[in-house]
């Protein structure tokens, strides 16, 4: 019970009893000075306010450093794009310049991101081949992508697939950075479901390998909901890294 509470009852209490056993107004008066001398002893009950001092413990607010931690939502890039960013690295591409109907365009320019490694000073185009299947061209087999040097020429076929088929310097690409593969074949492609087809000569430099874990084997391609079929390749001794269904029924590959 608090204090001033009781203090006030049992002054009420005297100043009953004293009412009680005496008659005359005197002794009632003194029995009422007492209780304004106890209503003097509740002012005094005011130290309480003194506990009022822990109000002045607000520096917890202050400790407001923690969220300033945000460091490491920066290092989600590696999670996008991993590896040497050289040839035969996982790559993406974004922008007008990376397809045409839908259709994944090698020459895709500055629209790439992960082949930054890729040798550009050296002759055929930076790329970044990519998967695609669909009606409107031909199923290509690049699992999240591949870094790649290349260069098309000789389109013959419909004008259609040939207008934009070929780039690069196609006659000056006869080598490839050292630990590359110079792959060169005869690739046959369709679009609109069959409707126009052509041929074309390509050259690509692909990444040299020795065994399938080299590859980037077993990755899931998410265009095709597969995994993918990425190998370490041998042709006549040259091993390189490729996906064996993007190759034609006769081509050569030269190491470098």
């Amino acid at each position: 019970m608090n204090k001033s509470i009781l203090i006030s009852m049992i002054t009420t209490l005297l100043g009953l009893g004293a009412m009680t056993a005496c008659s005359d107004d005197s002794g009632s008066d003194s029995a009422v000075s007492t209780d304004s001398q106890s209503d003097s002893t509740m002012s005094s009950d005011s130290g309480t306010a003194a506990d009022t001092a822990t109000a002045s413990d607000t520096t917890m607010p202050t400790d407001t450093t923690m969220p300033t931690d945000t460091t490491t939502p920066t290092d989600s890039g590696t999670d996008t794009i991993v590896g040497d960013q050289g040839i035969g690295a996982p790559c993406s591409c974004s922008g007008l310049t990376c397809e045409a109907a839908g259709v994944p365009i090698p020459a895709a320019g500055d629209g790439i991101t992960g082949c930054a490694n890729v040798p550009a000073d050296h002759a055929g185009e930076v790329v970044c081949l990519r998967s695609y299947t669909g009606t409107m061209a031909k199923d290509v087999y690049f699992a999240n992508g591949y870094c790649a040097l290349q260069a098309i020429a000789n389109c013959s076929g419909s004008t259609l697939v040939c207008t934009s088929a070929t780039f690069g310097d196609y006659a000056g690409m006869t080598s490839c950075p050292a630990g590359a593969v110079l792959i060169e074949m005869n690739v046959e492609t369709s679009v609109l479901n069959g409707a126009a087809t052509a041929a074309m000569d390509s050259k690509t430099c692909a990444k040299s390998c020795t065994v399938d874990a080299d590859c980037r084997a077993g990755e899931m391609d998410a265009v095709f909901n597969d995994t993918t079929q990425y190998a370490c390749i041998d042709k006549a001794g040259v091993k390189f890294c490729y996906d064996p269904r993007n190759l034609s029924a006769a081509y050569t590959a030269t190491a470098f």
